[in-house]
């Protein structure tokens, strides 16, 4: 039988049995289309994470208190730690020879006035002058804080889309005052707007000295180091090694004990998250499968 006989006998059986051709249809574009879905969501979600969620370059490290807690007895073990501090930051930063740069940022929450206006629960990010190119950090209009304003604790802020838009909706920001716990603190730059991700809002902060957020705002020493290698994704090794040994002997760490800090970094929070959704997308693919192989039992019969 000829090939032009083959296809004429196809379409006659086609038009012949149309529900039958229709329902295997159906099962083949449901299938091909959940693989093709599956793989663009993983995908997308993967540079969502990359490029929004871990608002880090990639050959930056962070030594935090806390690391990447996969147990709920990890997460207990890394509550008793001692705090990760900016005087630790300082010893590294003279003593790493790896080292291109080294910053270190602080958290506090805080409200914010401005007249009879009030902005609860704002993220108030302490960072070194440094932490601009670390931490990807737009600033839209204006500037960021210098190592001088960084120096002397100054009150200087640059605010988020949000504060603005609440506080300053239809007025330019900069060289205005805004209060925290009743200190002046005077805008320098407003950061572009990020939105929500994952559910948090990153858009209600302000970004300020992070001697200003430890001398005035709070009694905490905490914060956590980040880390620039001078040889870029091909140093991070040896500036993990460096700076792991700087402090484990400022913390008179024992040889064979477990690190008391945890290190993070770009490819770690991507790799941690790639095996979160390893699962989901396996078992997607094994439901788009069996629509495949179900159609194909169809055509078969």
């Amino acid at each position: 039988m000829s090939l032009q006989e083959l296809v004429a006998v196809a379409l006659q059986a086609l038009r012949r049995n149309k529900l039958r051709s229709l329902l295997t249809l159906l099962g083949v574009i449901i299938g091909v289309a959940t693989v093709v879905s599956v793989v663009s969501i993983i995908s997308g979600l993967n540079s969502y994470v990359s490029n929004k969620v871990l608002n880090l370059n990639p050959d930056v490290l962070v030594f935090t208190k806390f690391g990447i807690a996969r147990s709920r007895n990890e997460f207990i073990l890394m509550q008793k730690r001692k705090a990760v501090t900016l005087r630790e930051a300082h010893a590294i930063e003279r003593e790493c020879r790896t080292c291109a740069a080294v910053g270190a940022q602080a958290y506090h929450l805080e409200s914010v006035h401005f007249g009879k206006k009030k902005v609860p629960d704002v993220q108030i990010q302490g960072y070194t002058a440094n932490m601009q190119s670390m931490m990807r950090i737009d600033v839209e209009a204006g500037r960021f804080f210098s190592p001088l304003e960084e120096e002397h604790a100054a009150g200087v802020a640059v605010i988020g889309a949000e504060i603005k838009d609440q506080v300053f909706p239809q007025v330019d920001p900069i060289g205005r005052t805004i209060y925290v716990r009743g200190y002046p603190m005077r805008i320098i730059g407003v950061q572009a707007r990020i939105g929500s991700i994952l559910g948090q809002d990153k858009d209600t902060l302000i970004i300020t000295p992070i001697t200003f957020v430890q001398k005035i705002l709070t009694a905490s020493d905490e914060v956590s180091i980040y880390v620039r290698p001078r040889g870029g994704l091909g140093g991070i090794d040896a500036t993990q090694d460096e700076v792991r040994t700087i402090l484990r002997s400022l913390r008179k760490t024992p040889y064979k004990a477990d690190d008391p800090f945890g290190v993070l970094g770009s490819e770690a929070f991507q790799s941690l998250w790639k095996s979160l959704t390893a699962g989901a997308f396996a078992l997607m693919i094994l439901i788009s499968g069996i629509s495949l192989v179900v159609g194909a039992i169809v055509i078969a019969n």
